[in-house]
């Protein structure tokens, strides 16, 4: 019987000690899987965190870019201006300086045609013969007045709707 006890025994210490390496094994197991559970969860919390910070990161150069483009346009909306400023500018000189000229050259054909009229009348006068190229000089001269008359009355049309579409 002693032999029955010692073999009980010998079974109950076994099986404690089985039980006992399972435990620990399944402990150890469950740390093992617990510090790897940790560690995907660091990864994936630091995989997050560079996302989020690259988000960041993102959204701070979209808002500088666009910082930057509304920059640009307001420069080329102020640049356009003064250019279209410049421009009204010269078209002004030009167009005053041309209606100038045409008025200048408009006056001394008026003068041109009185005195080639004086000239063919005392001619006529003194009963010398007035030429026909005397004659087309005079109408074509006249028809040049009445050119340069309408091209000034264009010129001051348009510049008033210029002076007008400046005061706009």
């Amino acid at each position: 019987m002693a032999e029955v006890v010692q073999l009980a025994v010998v079974a109950g210490v076994t099986g404690l000690l089985m039980s006992i390496a399972q435990w620990w094994l399944a402990s150890k197991s469950k740390k093992e899987d617990y510090a790897r559970q940790d560690a995907v969860a660091a990864r994936v919390e630091s995989a997050r965190k560079q996302v989020e910070d690259a988000a960041k990161l993102l959204v701070n150069a979209q808002d500088e870019t666009n910082r930057r483009t509304d920059e640009v346009a307001k420069l080329a909306v102020e640049s356009d201006a003064r250019i279209q400023e410049q421009l009204q500018k010269i078209h002004t000189l030009v167009n005053s300086d041309m209606t100038a000229a045409r008025t200048n050259e408009r006056n001394q054909t008026e003068m041109l045609v009185i005195s080639l009229k004086r000239f063919k009348t005392l001619s006529e006068k003194l009963g010398l013969p007035v030429t026909t190229e005397e004659d087309e000089t005079i109408m074509r001269n006249e028809k040049r007045i009445v050119e340069l008359d309408s091209i000034l009355a264009d010129r001051l049309a348009a510049q008033h709707k210029i002076d007008e579409a400046a005061k706009r």
